[in-house]
């Protein structure tokens, strides 16, 4: 059980790490930042309700949102105050259909997600290939111009108007779209690993050493 041990404290001193940074960042620019989320339940803010269906009803949610938003826990996760502290809005989850926010950044984690093996949703390098498939289809959009987009969409001339003002404020492009700066000076945050080591140690019948010699495999990954 110590490499479990290990590995919270040394998330709990990357999230430290994160906080300090971004408060002498946030002193030394006005421009808000982009946030953009890999991980597991640690920071799902919404993915496994997305992705899966999974009902994830009270008594999760219960102590903030009042809710089930797919959060496992009974209120808010590390990542919500990161954005509370960024004073930016809740990450919506990637996976989201409906009416989501992509304009304080975008979250690719998924309760469950384990950097092994590849190519299982929704394990790290899934996350990764969507995010490519996210940045490649915002830029792809982005390049329509606003004329084409308002053919798409006419309802949301105004929303548009409104979006050129807020672009003074963050990196994003029309709409709901995040630009090539937006991306370039995201915040990119990786939570992950814990579900690796879970499922390593009941493998191993609760053994220290066979799980300690996959940790360079799980860290590769990441």
């Amino acid at each position: 059980m110590g490499c479990v041990g290990f590995s919270q404290r040394l998330i709990c001193l990357l999230w430290i790490c994160i906080f300090l940074g971004m408060s002498k960042t946030s002193k030394c620019s006005q421009i808000r930042p982009i946030l953009i989320n890999f991980g597991d339940s640690n920071s799902d803010t919404g993915g496994i309700l997305a992705g899966t269906g999974l009902p994830i009803g009270l008594p999760h949610g219960i102590t903030f949102f009042h809710r089930g938003t797919g959060r496992l826990g009974d209120g808010r996760l590390v990542i919500d105050f990161l954005c509370e502290h960024l004073n930016l809005s809740y990450l919506s989850p990637y996976l989201d259909s409906l009416a989501p926010n992509f304009t304080s950044g975008v979250n690719f984690a998924v309760s469950g997600a384990m950097t092994l093996p590849q190519f299982v949703p929704f394990a790290l390098d899934v996350q990764v290939r969507q995010f490519i498939r996210f940045r490649n289809r915002s830029r792809e959009l982005l390049s329509m111009g606003n004329l084409d987009y308002i053919k798409l969409h006419s309802f949301q001339l105004l929303m548009l108007q409104f979006d050129k003002l807020m672009e003074t404020f963050m990196h994003v492009g029309s709409g709901n779209f995040i630009n090539e700066d937006g991306f370039r000076n995201a915040l990119y945050t990786i939570d992950i690993g814990e579900n690796d080591l879970l499922v390593a140690l009941y493998a191993s019948n609760l053994t220290y050493a066979p799980v300690a010699q996959k940790i360079p495999s799980f860290l590769a990954e990441i």
